[in-house]
């Protein structure tokens, strides 16, 4: 992306252990922006009204002069974060690969949850940033490629993604059979062909993995949780599983079924807690999933809460 490090440059910042700019490098031009001019001779009573104005703050002018060749990184971190605050994702992502102290205040930096907030608001599922949660900037990163980037499935048995600017074809998924319902997550995407539920990665267009005769019948509509970890199917046999992928999405381990449908099962829909699905009997079902998740047992459509209308 336009606001992404290239990677080897990423990889050297991470490693590099050097923590202020090269002067006569990189660094030249921050510091040329950012150091107190001094060329200029000051008039007397421009002198007189600057260092006045310094004694208020409590700062000798002296002091300030004979230190203005420091550069932009000898700021506090806390006065960095603020001037960061002014920047957009593209320059904010820029200024994150110049060095080693900027790239972990600009990566880490709190601005990217509200560059989230103000573009697709608040989650409606809380994100924690623990030791294994993403950073706002990954969160940011992937959602803004997801916004990029376009969909489609087909009964010529093909899942295509486009470039939503230029509608040109990114990549294409071949499978055997029509292709129903798709389900973006995420670098990841699921898909149904016949009776089988498929997940690839984006970026390089491999299978992660397959689920083979899913159901009886095609399968016809498809979820996801917020996570990517749990998947949800609906085939024309009107049942609905519950998928939990677990490792590197190469495994997909059946942990619930429900049959609230006399007809084929062609949209579902799911936000914590409920599981919502629509078929060609009529009839809505809406399903709660907490139970399922607290004791991570087998059910059976007799053993969740539901609900048909």
């Amino acid at each position: 992306m336009a606001f992404e490090c290239q990677k080897d440059t990423e990889d050297n910042l991470r490693n590099t252990s050097t923590n202020h700019l090269d002067s006569s490098q990189a660094g030249k031009a921050v510091s040329d922006q950012l150091n107190l001019t001094s060329n200029r001779k000051l008039e007397p009573l421009e002198s007189e009204n600057l260092q006045g104005a310094f004694s208020k703050l409590g700062i000798h002018s002296t002091d300030l002069f004979l230190k203005s060749s420091r550069s932009f990184t000898d700021l506090p971190p806390a006065l960095v974060s603020e001037i960061l605050n002014f920047l957009d994702p593209k320059e904010l992502g820029t200024i994150s690969c110049v060095n080693t102290s900027l790239y972990k205040l600009a990566s880490e930096h709190h601005v990217w949850k509200e560059f989230y907030r103000e573009r697709w608001g608040h989650p409606v599922n809380s994100i924690g940033l623990g030791q294994d949660d993403k950073s706002w900037k990954e969160l940011f990163v992937e959602r803004d490629f997801r916004s990029k980037t376009i969909y489609s499935g087909s009964w010529d048995m093909t899942v295509r993604l486009w470039d939503r600017a230029s509608l040109k074809c990114l990549k294409v998924l071949m499978h055997n059979d029509w292709v129903w319902s798709l389900v973006p997550h995420e670098t990841t995407i699921g898909s149904t062909a016949g009776s089988s539920v498929h997940i690839w990665e984006t970026n390089t267009g491999n299978q992660l993995a397959v689920i083979n005769g899913a159901h009886g019948g095609n399968v016809y509509s498809l979820a996801r949780s917020h996570t990517g970890k749990l998947l949800f199917s609906g085939g024309e046999d009107g049942s609905i599983h519950m998928f939990e992928i677990t490792g590197n999405f190469e495994c997909a381990r059946k942990i619930a079924t429900w049959i609230p449908h006399t007809g084929p099962v062609h949209s579902l829909a799911f936000e914590f807690p409920w599981l919502v699905s629509a078929s060609s009997d009529g009839r809505i079902s809406l399903i709660d999933v907490r139970g399922l998740l607290k004791t991570k047992k087998r059910f059976s459509t007799e053993n969740a809460d539901s609900k048909v209308m």
